[in-house]
């Protein structure tokens, strides 16, 4: 004789499995691609040359165009052939146009506004209008890359490159987070220690990033994306460790660890400083933008009476002390909200919208036009 299948095991396989599977096809098909859709995201790359810099994987057919979305971000991002956010191929051989590049992190990769939005398409087009078609920027920008890694990409963009002006965007985490045993990446980004009284660099380590592949088949899954992207599970949990921990954030920075690395900052900035303007010689020229304190500034109270601002002044002086020309966001910032009241930034997410990119780029062309670095008798 048979013997009689109990009534929960059938009803389990009969009516749950079947109830679980519909369920999450419903929201993989349905939730997350037509009525909250996932985010998109690029895929980083595997350094494999000891040159050789981090950027996004140019993999075609494979998120190497897409929306990125958070709360109210929706921005259409490209990336090109060499692994770059922008709408154009980048060349080696240089045209008869003045070629600038610009370096940074998130301010210049610049996934959370439309690829023709950010401050380096403005700095090109506000800038072509006012000479004519005269300019060619590209950008280089890699989220969480500090101020040692914009060394690894300035060699990089040098010698493959090599552009008439390179422009560096500074954020406030860029600093500390170039110190090895700080910040949180793979390996495969330049880093800085001390030993016996000198900075050294600590090269990034080949292959140190390899591709997980189940999350690489999850990025497939739009339920999955949703999770880690426009949620960013992982960044939320950052966040309240640090609250658990009681830190004292403030435009991404640890106030408390800042001001316990305040000369080791310094040391460090001045020897990173002087490697750029080694790098670059004599026939490139070399501009710093800082970003500003926007917390501050919208409260309406004065940046330079805060901590945070220490790392602006440390970046200023070393820039004088260099003779490298410097912009400080932070007055721009201050004159733009008394008139307009419009933030730099998104509601949800603290990184820079439009307004911010169009702020800096007109920023940075006031500059370029002021002191004829956009002529042809720079070369």
């Amino acid at each position: 004789m048979f013997k009689k299948i109990p009534y929960f095991t059938k009803n389990f396989f009969s009516v749950t499995i079947p109830s679980i599977i519909i369920f999450v096809l419903f929201f993989e098909f349905v939730v997350f691609r037509i009525i909250l859709p996932a985010s998109d995201m690029p895929y980083r790359s595997v350094i494999t040359s000891p040159e050789d810099v981090v950027r996004r994987a140019y993999i075609h057919g494979m998120y190497d165009k897409g929306v990125y979305r958070k709360g109210e971000i929706k921005a259409h991002y490209n990336i090109n052939k060499e692994g770059w956010n922008s709408n154009k191929e980048y060349i080696e051989q240089k045209s008869d146009k003045i070629r600038i590049a610009v370096i940074g992190d998130y301010h210049v990769e610049a996934l959370h506004v439309d690829v023709d939005k950010s401050f380096a398409e403005v700095l090109e087009s506000v800038i072509n209008k006012e000479i004519g078609d005269k300019v060619d920027v590209y950008r280089f920008g890699f989220y969480g890359a500090p101020l040692s890694q914009y060394l690894q990409m300035m060699r990089y963009v040098k010698k493959k490159y090599n552009p008439d002006v390179i422009i560096i965007s500074i954020s406030h985490n860029n600093f500390v987070e170039s110190i090895k045993g700080f910040g949180v990446e793979p390996g495969d980004f330049l880093k800085f220690t001390k030993k016996d009284g000198f900075w050294r660099e600590v090269k990034p380590r080949l292959n140190a990033y390899v591709p997980n592949p189940v999350r690489r088949a999850l990025k497939h899954s739009s339920i999955a994306r949703y999770i880690l992207y426009n949620l960013e599970i992982n960044r939320s949990i950052y966040v309240l460790r640090g609250i658990f921990n009681n830190k004292n954030f403030k435009m991404s920075v640890d106030i408390d660890e800042m001001t316990a690395n305040l000369d080791n900052i310094r040391g460090l900035c001045y020897n990173i400083f002087s490697k750029y303007k080694e790098t670059l010689g004599l026939d490139t020229k070399f501009l710093l933008v800082m970003d500003g304190d926007r917390e501050t500034i919208y409260k309406g109270n004065d940046p330079k009476k805060e901590k945070l601002y220490a790392l602006n002044m440390i970046a200023y002086d070393t820039a004088e002390k260099l003779s490298i020309p410097f912009i400080d966001l932070n007055d721009i910032f201050i004159a733009d909200y008394k008139n307009n009241k419009k933030q730099f930034n998104f509601k949800y997410d603290k990184h820079w919208n439009e307004r911010w990119h169009f702020l800096a780029g007109s920023a940075v062309v006031k500059f370029l036009l002021d002191h004829r670095w956009c002529s042809y008798g720079i070369r």
